[in-house]
């Protein structure tokens, strides 16, 4: 009789520890977070990119962005973002996928935290252009 309440629960935590390896990997492909916001180094965004419609902002002033940003990249510094009172006038869809960057990573974290505590759903944060080994337009256009 014992035997049989052995076997159960080592088949109920071999259940267990597959569900949590299948939900770790749904993770890695972007789907199934909430209240967190994820790092995403170029490869991971580049994947983004082809799989869904991201919404890029480049978080820097206007002067760094115009002197160099990723392309397709919306600027909208941070100050703008921390100084509304109302997100939804800057950034529309809870539901869209919003990846931010700066310079070294510091205004892209502060961005992605605010929005993820006002209830956006899909936060990614790319970093700092710094890092970013993709090719990079100098033009002012925003």
């Amino acid at each position: 009789m014992k035997n049989k309440y052995i076997y159960a629960v080592i088949g109920l935590l071999l259940v267990l520890l597959f569900m949590i390896g299948y939900q770790g990997k749904d993770t890695k492909k972007f789907h199934g977070r909430k209240n967190t916001y994820q790092l995403l180094d170029y490869k991971q965004f580049n994947e983004l990119k082809e799989d869904q419609e991201v919404i890029l902002i480049d978080v820097r002033s206007f002067l760094e962005y115009s002197t160099g940003h990723i392309e397709g990249a919306i600027n909208i510094p941070l100050n703008s973002i921390t100084e509304s009172d109302d997100l939804t006038k800057l950034f529309s869809d809870k539901k869209a996928i919003y990846v931010f960057y700066c310079h070294s990573g510091n205004r892209s974290k502060t961005a992605s935290e605010l929005l993820l505590e006002t209830g956006y759903e899909n936060i990614f944060d790319l970093g700092g252009i710094q890092s970013y080994p993709g090719p990079i337009v100098k033009d002012s256009t925003k």
